[in-house]
């Protein structure tokens, strides 16, 4: 017998489709989000409903939901799966220039949905760009805007006297509108005299600048196998090249007190955090409330904090033994074999130095029962990837 259940791969290595025959099926939610970035040409068509090609956001919307419904056709090994809702929706946002796309999708069954929500918003967003490209083809999906942070202020002197000049009008340093060393210190790109997003649009955007994507680029997966006299051995490594993450404002489990003052008390932010003996440090000086605050200095999206969310993954590996026939025959068995296989054993991922506690396939909006919303809050706040290690048996007789 087996027991190699929960596995895209079987004790050789080989991709299985994971058997979920014995789950119960319960309520399954998933909501998936994106944004692409345009130009004011493109952006003010869309707005206003007159690209050449039609409604574009109408399109849009059907596109997608007509993708999560052939899901298990695009992706390998996904579950065909009987979708109960889907929804497609789109907020225009004029400061940005860009459009964001949320999908929804409900079922009832044994495994869950976020390969159809994922798949609804990618088909979404690239609808709009195949129907505005010839208006603008240089739209961006998933771009980051943020400001550059020079440094952290090396005396009170200094930070009152950017922090009051410069800062004042787009950011809240903490519990009053005392700026002291350690706090951080932003560039005026624009020269300005003040750190703002001018009218936050693309052709006025102050000292706001591109950061970063947070869309997953260069998808790869290295599988290797052999076999020698008896033994097999089959290992799978997959991964994503590059990929930028800001974590958002209630992202607790990255900011800890920079959050809510009562959050959690991380040891690495406790053991790199700015002091009169630690001038350099990575963190700032603790205050609350600089993230989840809508003008906290870690609210909008910089560059210091931006975090490099590659990553390559142990996926699976395997190591066996099947016994010799001339031994196996005298049971009357045709073949016996014995292995031990791990998957999600470990990962790496620069991730891991200031995000120790994340994964880098678990930084998006948490489970719908955490009631987080992507872009928002909550993220890390699902179930995790699961690390398990089988030990089995096959036999054939």
């Amino acid at each position: 017998m087996t027991d190699n259940k929960l596995t895209h791969f079987d004790a050789s290595g080989n991709a299985v489709m994971v058997d979920v025959s014995e789950k119960t099926v319960t309520f399954r939610e998933a909501t998936a989000h994106g944004i692409i970035t345009m130009n004011a040409e493109a952006f003010a068509a869309v707005e206003s409903g007159t690209v050449k090609k039609g409604d574009v956001l109408g399109v849009a919307r059907i596109a997608g939901i007509m993708a999560t419904k052939r899901t298990s056709e695009l992706i390998p090994l996904c579950h065909p799966l009987p979708l109960t809702k889907v929804s497609v929706d789109f907020k225009l946002l004029p400061e940005r220039q860009a459009v964001e796309a949320l999908c929804t999708v409900k079922t009832a069954g044994v495994t869950g949905v976020e390969m159809e929500a994922l798949t609804g918003v990618s088909t979404a967003l690239l609808t709009i760009y195949d129907m505005c490209k010839a208006v603008d083809k240089g739209m961006e999906l998933g771009e980051i805007w943020g400001y550059h942070v020079v440094g952290l202020f090396a005396t009170d002197e200094e930070a009152q006297e950017w922090g009051l000049k410069a800062q004042e009008k787009t950011f809240w340093s903490g519990d009053n509108k005392s700026w002291n060393a350690g706090d951080l210190k932003f560039a005026d790109l624009d020269e300005s005299g003040v750190v703002d997003n001018g009218s936050n649009r693309l052709d006025d955007h102050g000292d706001l600048r591109k950061i970063g994507n947070s869309s997953p680029r260069y998808h790869y997966g290295i599988n290797f196998s052999a076999n020698w006299n008896g033994i097999d051995f089959a290992v799978f490594f997959q991964g994503v090249g590059k990929r930028d993450w800001y974590p958002a404002g209630e992202s607790g489990l990255f900011w800890g007190q920079y959050d809510r003052p009562y959050g959690y008390s991380l040891p690495w932010q406790n053991a790199d955090r700015w002091s009169e003996d630690n001038p350099n440090a990575y963190w700032p000086r603790l205050r609350g409330s600089l993230a989840v605050s809508g003008r906290g200095t870690l609210r909008a999206a910089n560059d210091r904090y931006l975090q490099k969310a590659r990553y390559c993954r142990l996926k699976n590996i395997s190591l066996g033994y099947t016994l010799p026939q001339q031994i196996t025959r005298k049971a009357h068995i045709e073949k016996l074999r014995i292995y031990v296989s791990g998957e999600n054993l470990f990962f790496w991922s620069p991730l891991k130095k200031y995000a120790k506690n994340y994964d880098p396939e678990m930084i998006t909006a948490g489970d719908a029962d955490f009631a987080s919303k992507t872009g928002t809050d909550g993220q890390g706040y699902g179930y995790p990837m699961t690390r398990s290690v089988t030990i089995g048996l096959n036999i054939n007789f």
